[in-house]
């Protein structure tokens, strides 16, 4: 009979802290539900469904006893400077931090192995989140937090959904995400003016959605991304006015459109050795101080359009020596300085139109002489 007490004394103890709790409607929303939550769910480890935490709270201390919730974990316009409070969770499904004036950091979250999606959002005073830098996560959104001033780590994941950083004008340096080898979906690295050191993707093969990297007007050197073989969607790198350095896609096989735009401080084209198609367009325009075009020379059809212009100081195209075949239209104009054509010497069909416009000094196309239907 003692043992009997013994064992079913354990066994409450063990129920006790190990308890799933389901919080009403999902939600905390004053300061009083957090202060008393381990009086209203005693031993409780496991949040059952989403917790969202809005409105006046400004600390989580008593919600040390919760070790994983089986949802979304969401933060929304509360008046938090962290989140000390869950210092103990280990799981969540999801994280959404919004709108939270206050929040300096994320420190309480030290202890999160695994959190599904990451998102962050207009957090105006927010400046680390480091914490969560050695989680596991399937897609990671940062927008709007202009106080961070570096995203280090994110190494975790080998597979990953999303990689979205937009729209963040502190940023000066990322590196970060660089075990990642599969998007499902998307990378994007956008609008941030300050960032002027982008370490990532050295390891990333296939990226099934698109991949964007526009609009940092400070970076200097392009990321190397030495291993991509493919990008399904579009590929568009635009915007990086003070980019001079950028090493070449040494794998890239295929993508759907490849764009290139306003990189104005750029001399030379990166290489694509091993390009041979691009499903879609591919637009090369406004690189202001591009000398030479000699790159592409394994390509050998786009299946879109082909519009190459707006250099001021393109003095030879001499690649494309390989490309036969043009899916829609061919244009090539708006260079003052150019004046000699020697690639496209295999090209032999265009399915739309053909322009030549403004190519003031070039005096001869002979170098399409192949081409015969369009």
């Amino acid at each position: 009979m003692r043992i009997i007490i013994i064992a079913g004394c354990l066994l409450l103890t063990l129920y006790t802290y190990a308890q799933t709790c389901t919080i009403p409607n999902d939600t905390i929303s004053r300061q009083s539900q957090i202060d008393s939550f381990n009086i209203n769910y005693p031993g409780c480890t496991k949040v059952a469904g989403n917790l969202v935490i809005t409105g006046a709270i400004s600390n989580l201390d008593s919600l040390y006893t919760i070790r994983q919730i089986s949802g979304t974990l969401s933060i929304i316009n509360t008046q938090l400077k962290n989140c000390l409070g869950l210092y103990n969770l280990d799981t969540m499904y999801g994280f959404r931090c919004i709108n939270n004036s206050f929040l300096k950091n994320l420190y309480g979250l030290e202890s999160l192995t695994y959190s599904g999606a990451l998102y962050i959002e207009n957090n105006a005073v927010l400046e680390e989140i480091h914490s969560i830098s050695s989680t596991d996560f399937t897609d990671f959104f940062l927008y709007e937090c202009p106080g961070i001033l570096v995203i280090l780590g994110f190494n975790t994941p080998i597979l990953l959904s999303n990689i979205v950083v937009e729209n963040n004008d502190g940023i000066i340096a990322i590196d970060a995400f660089n075990k990642v080898e599969e998007l499902t979906e998307n990378y994007k690295i956008a609008l941030c003016s300050s960032l002027s050191t982008l370490t990532t993707g050295s390891k990333l093969k296939i990226v099934h959605g698109s991949l964007h990297i526009t609009a940092l007007r400070k970076l200097v050197v392009f990321p190397s991304f030495e291993n991509l073989i493919h990008v399904k969607k579009h590929l568009s790198i635009q915007g990086l006015t003070t980019l001079t350095q950028w090493k070449s896609f040494n794998n890239l096989q295929s993508t759907f459109d490849l764009r290139i735009y306003y990189a104005r401080a750029l001399e030379f084209y990166p290489d694509f050795p091993k390009l041979t198609l691009v499903k879609g367009d591919l637009d090369l325009g406004d690189n202001f101080k591009i000398r030479y075009m000699d790159g592409f020379n394994a390509l050998d059809s786009v299946q879109g359009s082909l519009r190459i212009f707006s250099s001021d100081s393109l003095i030879s195209v001499n690649g494309f020596k390989n490309l036969r075949f043009i899916g829609s239209q061919f244009s090539v104009g708006n260079f003052r300085s150019l004046k000699e054509i020697n690639g496209f010497g295999q090209l032999n069909y265009v399915e739309y139109s053909v322009h030549f416009s403004n190519l003031w000094l070039v005096t001869d196309l002979n170098v399409f002489s192949k081409l015969e239907s369009c």
